[in-house]
């Protein structure tokens, strides 16, 4: 009786304590899960992010070497352009000096000319003396 009752609330009791630590369980079965679907998803979204990463870095590769390109592009046409003003300042040199030339020639025919013109002069004054003299 006395052993009877101290069996049947410890029975009692361990029904009690079966019952929580069922609940518990199913608690922590469902946190479990919970973090099970959270890991999950944080796996997802790293796997996502490297992919994203992956691709940006191709993205940031292509534009490096767009950049190089562009970079070389833009020394050759310096030089080009070097090249070419170095070309335009020969052509003007050039040009001054036949301007000048051209320039010495025209005074040098101007003088002839005048020469010429004196001479010219000088022989209708002679051709009119000796038109003179024969009348």
């Amino acid at each position: 009786s006395d052993s009877e009752e101290t069996c049947m609330n410890l029975e009692e009791q361990l029904q009690t304590k079966n019952m929580e630590m069922s609940k518990e369980r199913k608690k922590f079965e469902v946190e479990i899960s919970q973090l099970k679907e959270k890991l999950e998803e944080g796996t997802s979204t790293i796997e996502s992010l490297r992919a994203e990463v992956s691709e940006r870095s191709a993205e940031i590769e292509t534009l490096r070497n767009q950049s190089a390109n562009l970079e070389n592009d833009l020394r050759v046409s310096q030089d080009c352009l070097k090249a070419a003003s170095s070309e335009k300042s020969s052509i003007e040199q050039e040009l001054l000096v036949k301007i000048s030339d051209s320039e010495d020639k025209c005074i040098k025919l101007e003088e002839e000319l005048q020469v010429k013109h004196s001479q010219s002069i000088d022989e209708r004054e002679k051709f009119e003396v000796e038109i003179s003299q024969l009348k």
